[in-house]
């Protein structure tokens, strides 16, 4: 099985596109092109006019990232979002964790919430939610014939609010499955009841929302579609 990133993910960057105003058949364009080929032209006749390369004095070298400290209580921010972390923690909250020390963004096992999550032959062991410094993740525990082992993905709180924080485990496999079976898992805030799974092929799927996580095994997902109470419906692509 696989899960999508361990840490804040970031989108891929896009090439920049044409200036607002413009289309690809403008003038402004076709000046904008000319320009660029001088530009090209310009480089070229310098690169055969310079001396030698002279290679840059090296920089200084770059400290480590300092780690994020581990928080002592949930943030009263993310709290307020998601009545998981209001609620008192029990027993079955407690996390055996598998590395000691916090986890991605400074996400304290301490705090967690586990949930219950829907059966399924890619179903996890378990599910919790931990708070995190500006983040709050989904600490998923997977068993296997050689042991148990634990995988976080973790979002800005801001994201994980509007349903940004998605999970989606699938079968070991040497090749991508993207039409494959999956098992999706996801946070969402107070007030969201039930989401809608799109898949590949246009089918859907209305799944049910416990203490603020929807989890269903479907085959391909490709969005998921919410309405947070106060705010427009929002779609989110799930990624393999």
């Amino acid at each position: 099985m696989s899960v999508g990133p361990t840490t804040l993910s970031s989108g891929s960057r896009a090439l920049p596109e044409a200036p607002a105003g413009l289309t690809r058949s403008s003038p402004a364009l076709r000046g904008l092109a000319v320009l660029a080929a001088a530009a090209v032209l310009a480089g070229g006749i310098s690169a055969l006019t310079a001396g030698p390369d002279v290679p840059a004095a090296p920089g200084p070298p770059r400290a480590p990232a300092a780690p994020i400290a581990e928080i002592a209580s949930v943030p009263a921010g993310e709290a307020a979002a998601f009545g998981i972390l209001r609620r008192p923690r029990a027993a079955a909250d407690e996390i055996r964790t598998l590395i000691p020390g916090a986890g991605p963004a400074g996400a304290n096992p301490a705090l967690a919430r586990h949930v219950t999550v829907a059966p399924g032959s890619l179903s996890p062991a378990s599910i919790a939610v931990v708070p995190a410094a500006g983040a709050i993740c989904l600490r998923v525990l997977q068993s296997s014939a050689t042991g148990s082992f634990a995988s976080w993905r973790c979002q800005s709180v801001a994201l994980a609010r509007s349903g940004g924080l998605i999970v989606t485990l699938l079968r070991p496999s040497a090749l991508p499955q993207a039409g494959a079976n999956q098992y999706l898992i996801g946070l969402v805030p107070d007030g969201v009841a039930r989401v809608t799974v799109t898949t590949a092929t246009g089918q859907t799927r209305s799944v049910a929302v416990h203490a603020n996580v929807y989890s269903t095994q479907i085959t391909a997902p490709r969005m998921v579609t919410l309405t947070v109470p106060g705010h427009h419906v929002i779609h989110r692509g799930v990624r393999d």
